[in-house]
This record gives structure tokens, C-alpha cells and sequence, in this order.
């Protein structure tokens, strides 16, 4: 099953969306260009998960590390009710099982 038919199968989806690469929602951090998560979910209990999924060859190194930097910082000056998620290949599913739970 693909990823986006697992965010289609969880009943507390309210709605997810494939966050367009350069012209939507972005997180600024500490360097000049901005990162672009790859999804935007919403669920029923109004919480806002920004997902980003990595290939196993792209998941590791420089950018890899600052982009999960940036985005637990954002999840902790966020207040609560928004989260930040990576996924690869080896974790989608327990992923996955958090979001459905959330």
C-alpha cells in the first residue's frame, strides 16, 4: 500500500495534502533556503503533523540532519498541537500507527 493510501485509510485524517516544493508551506531556519515538507496532515482532534518521507538514499547526511533539526525546533516553539514527523522507508508504518493516533 502506498504512503498516501495509508494517510487515506486512518479515520482521524481530516484531510492531508502533498505540500507543493517551492511555493508552499515552508519552514525557515538557520540557513538561507527555506524546507518545504513533503506533507501537511490534519487530524479530527485538530492537530497538524508536517511529514517529511526520505528514501533510504537520501536519508542520511548534511541536509538530511538539518532538516530534522529545523523541524523538531519548530515543533517545539509551535505550543503544542503541531508536530514534526520523519519518515523513511524502515519507520513509514509506525509513523503511521502515531498519526492515527493523534
Amino acid at each position: 500500500m502506498e504512503n498516501t493510501e495509508k494517510l487515506n485509510a486512518l479515520e482521524n485524517v481530516y484531510w492531508w495534502f502533498r505540500n507543493p516544493e517551492m511555493s508552499g508551506f515552508y519552514i525557515q531556519g538557520w540557513i538561507k533556503h527555506k524546507f518545504y515538507p513533503d506533507f501537511i496532515v490534519k487530524t479530527k482532534g485538530g492537530n497538524y503533523i508536517v511529514l517529511e518521507y526520505k528514501g533510504e538514499h537520501l536519508a542520511t547526511g548534511e541536509d538530511s540532519d538539518y532538516k530534522k533539526a529545523i523541524g523538531a525546533e519548530w515543533e517545539k516553539l509551535s505550543g503544542g498541537g503541531y508536530y514534526f514527523k520523519w519518515a523513511e522507508k524502515n519507520n513509514i508504518d509506525n509513523i503511521i500507527s502515531e498519526i492515527s493516533k493523534m
